[in-house]
């Protein structure tokens, strides 16, 4: 199926909206809400939006993980409460560590 993208939408704006639409779906079915807790593994594209869906939610702290320090630093410009370089950084040590309820775990990450 194909749509005809506005005029003032590029392609690269219109090529983004299916996954967006998937991440905000995916977020409506994890039901989570105000102040819950959530991680995020994957700080691509489709964990970015991850994050900024889980905050538009209410979530009030997210934590983020990958392994490209470049994208953990747009993860904390976006408001991630602690990023996790995953190459030298155990984050789920650091989960079980701390005391407080993980409500939600969201996978944002390709295997290839």
């Amino acid at each position: 199926m194909t749509f005809k993208l506005p005029d003032n939408v590029s392609t690269m704006e219109g090529g983004l909206m299916e996954p967006l639409a998937v991440v905000m779906h995916a977020c409506e079915l994890s039901n989570a809400k105000l102040g819950e807790t959530a991680v995020v593994l994957g700080a691509g594209y489709i964990g970015l939006v991850t994050l900024m869906s889980l905050k538009a939610r209410g979530v009030s702290e997210i934590y983020v993980a990958d392994v490209l320090d470049k994208r953990l630093e747009k993860a904390k410009e976006l408001g991630a409460a602690r990023v996790f370089n995953s190459r030298n950084e155990n984050i789920e040590e650091f989960v079980n560590l701390y005391p407080f309820h993980k409500d939600e775990v969201i996978k944002a990450v390709i295997k290839m």
